[in-house]
C-alpha cells in the first residue's frame, strides 16, 4: 500500500511538472534608433571656399559680376538664367550643384565654361549655401 501511494504521488509530480504554463508571448523589439542625420552644408564653410578656390577671381569678392569672366553670385540664386544654347533654367541647387561640380555641363550665356574646382559633394554643397546668402 505504502508503495502503491508513493507511486501514485511520483505520477501526480510528474503530472504537474509536465504541465508548465506557456511562456508570456515575446515583446516586440524596440524600434530602431533614428539614424544620425547627415552633416549639412554651411554657408559659412562655403564662403571661406569661395575665397580659397579662386571663385571670387572670377564672380567676385562680393558675389558680382566681372563682365565676360564670370557671372554675379550676387542674387543668382532662385533666379532664371539663360545658357548658351538659349535655354533658359533656374538656378536652383541642382544647377548649381552641377555647374560646380561639371563646370562644362551648363553654361551661361556670354560666358567660358567654369574650370574643374575638384571639390568634393559636401564643398560644393557648401559653395551652394554661400551661394544662397549673396542676395
Amino acid at each position: 500500500m505504502i508503495v502503491l501511494l508513493a507511486g501514485l504521488l511520483a505520477f501526480a509530480g510528474c503530472a504537474q511538472q509536465a504541465e508548465k504554463p506557456a511562456p508570456a508571448p515575446e515583446k516586440p523589439a524596440a524600434p530602431a534608433a533614428p539614424a544620425a542625420p547627415a552633416p549639412t552644408a554651411s554657408a559659412d564653410e562655403g564662403k571661406k571656399l569661395y575665397s580659397s578656390k579662386g571663385c571670387s577671381g572670377c564672380h567676385g569678392a562680393n558675389g558680382e559680376g566681372i563682365p565676360g569672366v564670370g557671372p554675379a553670385m550676387k542674387g543668382l540664386y532662385g533666379s532664371e538664367v539663360e545658357l548658351q544654347d538659349g535655354t533658359k533654367v533656374k538656378a536652383d541647387d541642382a544647377f548649381l550643384l552641377e555647374s560646380i561640380t561639371k563646370p562644362g555641363a551648363t553654361v551661361v550665356k556670354g560666358y567660358s565654361p567654369m574650370p574643374p574646382l575638384g571639390v568634393s559633394d559636401s564643398d560644393a554643397a557648401a559653395l551652394v549655401e554661400y551661394i544662397k546668402t549673396l542676395k
